[in-house]
């Protein structure tokens, strides 16, 4: 009984710090989502504007010549090049590192937890 009172005291204790992480680290992972999803958002929805007038544009002016073929072959590499781009970008950055190493310390807590649980 002595042994089910200690798991459940640090269980909530354990818990406790999970919510303590969450909202010490909520308002910065939702500034940075948010910003980030904003963005990207405007630039997809700008790029898609410009691509597909761009493209009718080429296309209407080439359709009676021998290069429609060529041309089509080229807007769809050059879409896939943007395509790879935009995702290097939006991949790029992560969360700050403050807030990985902070999760990484409260993973190690948790393997501590059930270590010493385990005994």
């Amino acid at each position: 009984m002595l042994q089910l009172r200690e798991i459940a005291r640090t269980a909530v204790h354990h818990l406790g710090g999970y919510v303590d992480l969450i909202f010490e680290l909520g308002d910065e992972w939702i500034n940075f989502a948010s910003r980030r999803l904003f963005a990207a958002a405007l630039a997809m929805l700008l790029g898609a504007c410009g691509i597909v007038v761009g493209c009718a544009s080429i296309v209407l002016m080439l359709w009676e010549s021998p290069w429609r073929d060529g041309v089509a072959i080229g807007l769809a590499a050059a879409l896939l090049l943007s395509a790879v781009a935009a995702a290097a970008v939006a991949l790029r950055d992560g969360p700050a590192p403050e807030m990985r190493s902070q999760l990484r310390a409260q993973i190690e807590m948790d393997k501590a937890l059930l270590l010493r649980l385990g005994d």
